[in-house]
Order: C-alpha cells, then structure tokens, then sequence
C-alpha cells in the first residue's frame, strides 16, 4: 500500500484541498476520493502525487474532475450501411379469400 496525495483543481490550475490516502495505486486513491469527499462546484481534475518517506512527494498524473465527459476527442461518426442490392427483396405472399 503507499500514500497518495490527491488535490482538487480547478480550471486555473488552482487547488482546493489535498487529501492523503492509502491505496494500492493512483486511480484507486481517486476512486476513494470521489466517493468520500464532496466535490468543489468548480472541480475539473484532481491532481495525484505519491507520497515518500525519504523522496517529498511525486507528481503521478491528472484525472477528470465530474461531469467533464472530455469533449469531442475521439468520438467517431456513426457508420451509415450501405443500402441493400435491388436483388435482395422481400415480398408477402396473400393467399387469396374465394367466397
């Protein structure tokens, strides 16, 4: 288990209390985080350093703040079928009613 150090920050790069938590690794020190501590209305990512004894402290990286879905980065347009040939169609057969 190590420590981690996980600050929110706000778009300006400003931050708005540190948290020291004990995990496994950096997202599960996020993951604590989120669930545990009321997010700032203007909280846009949370930034994670670990924590040594002998070293100070360690920038680990940047994880999304809530409700940033990250833009349109990476979002593909649907793909539009092509349209069926002339030769593959479908028709009902009606029987006939003799009365």
């Amino acid at each position: 288990m190590r420590t981690f150090e996980v600050t929110q920050r706000d778009a300006r790069g400003q931050g708005h209390g540190t948290c020291r938590v004990v995990a496994d690794d950096a997202s599960d020190a996020v993951a604590w985080v989120r669930a545990t501590v009321p997010a700032q209305a203007d909280t846009t990512v949370y930034a994670v350093y670990r924590h040594r004894r002998l070293r100070g402290r360690r920038f680990v990286g940047l994880w999304s703040g809530p409700g940033y879905d990250g833009g349109q980065a990476g979002v593909r347009e649907p793909r539009r079928p092509r349209p069926a040939p002339p030769s593959l169609t479908i028709e009902l057969e009606v029987p006939e009613v003799n009365g």
